[in-house]
Order: structure tokens, then C-alpha cells, then sequence
């Protein structure tokens, strides 16, 4: 039961994505829980590959095929490339360092990082979609769910988003 409840979870955007093609532009949403998305599938993808086990890889191929959609949609009515290149960058070089260390490291020692990593890529998924704000106060930058996700936290803290949203 938790596989399909998973693919129907990573289908949620579709509405947005139908609103979008609709209006033709993105608005203010932002990249950020997409191309998360994108990366937090691939490595549960690998993760999965790795432990042989295609109830984590099945079902997150599902999540990589419905996110690359997602960014590809979402790329193709936003009017800033710099931002867009920025998160297509970020989301190859992840993946394929993704990659590199399930080829490089000994098996055991790549599910553990993979794992770790995989975990790391849901919180930055999970916090991506609830979108940000920021405050008077540059130094720092909150979550719409701010008692989620511990407030308002220094900007230093959010070097990924940083990265990709140009805090």
C-alpha cells in the first residue's frame, strides 16, 4: 500500500503543473520542490538499485519520471534562464555524483551514504514545497511552516537554497 500511496503523492503537482500550462506562466512558484524532487527520487532510485529492493526503486522511478516532467513544464513558461540553467546544473551534478559513488564505493559503503544523502534530498524535498519568504531582517529567511521546520533560520544555515533560489 505505501508504494501507491507514494506515486499518488509525487502526482500532487499535476493540478499546479495544468494551471501553469493553462496560464501559460509560473507565476512566483518556484523551481526548488521540483528539481528536489527530481533528485530526491534518483537517489532512492539508486538507494533501492543498490539494496535490490523495487519497492523503493519501482516506486521512485515513478517520482523521477513525474518530477523531470514537473521541471520540464515548469521550464518551459519561465521567463528567467539564469535560474532555470542554475537548477538543471545543480540537479545533473547531484545525480551524477549520485552515480559516481554507487560505482566507485564498495556496495555497503554506498548504501550508507546514498541513504543518508536520500534522507538529506526528502527534508530539502519536503521543505521545498512549502515554499519560502523572506523577511525585513536579510539575514534570515523562513518557511511558510515556520513551527515545522524550526522558523526563521540564519541564512547561512540554507547554503542549498542559497545555491538555487539566489537568497
Amino acid at each position: 500500500m505505501a508504494p501507491i500511496t507514494s506515486i499518488v503523492v509525487m502526482g500532487a503537482p499535476l493540478p499546479t503543473m495544468m494551471e501553469i500550462r493553462r496560464s501559460q506562466s509560473v507565476g512566483c512558484l518556484p523551481l526548488l520542490p521540483y528539481t528536489a524532487m527530481s533528485i530526491n527520487a534518483f537517489s532512492w532510485i539508486i538507494y533501492g538499485l543498490l539494496k535490490e529492493n523495487i519497492n523503493v526503486w519501482g516506486t521512485n522511478l515513478f517520482g523521477l519520471i513525474f518530477s523531470l516532467y514537473y521541471m520540464a513544464e515548469y521550464c518551459r513558461f519561465h521567463s528567467n534562464p539564469v535560474v532555470m540553467n542554475r537548477h538543471v546544473q545543480l540537479t545533473m551534478i547531484t545525480m551524477m555524483l549520485i552515480t559516481a559513488l554507487a560505482i566507485i564505493l564498495p556496495k555497503t559503503t554506498a548504501e550508507k551514504i546514498i541513504g543518508t544523502a536520500s534522507v538529506f534530498f526528502l527534508y530539502y524535498y519536503v521543505r521545498g514545497s512549502f515554499g519560502y519568504y523572506k523577511t525585513s531582517n536579510t539575514d534570515k529567511i523562513c518557511t511558510v511552516y515556520s513551527s515545522l521546520f524550526h522558523g526563521c533560520m540564519p541564512r547561512e544555515l540554507f547554503s542549498l537554497d542559497i545555491l538555487w533560489n539566489g537568497y
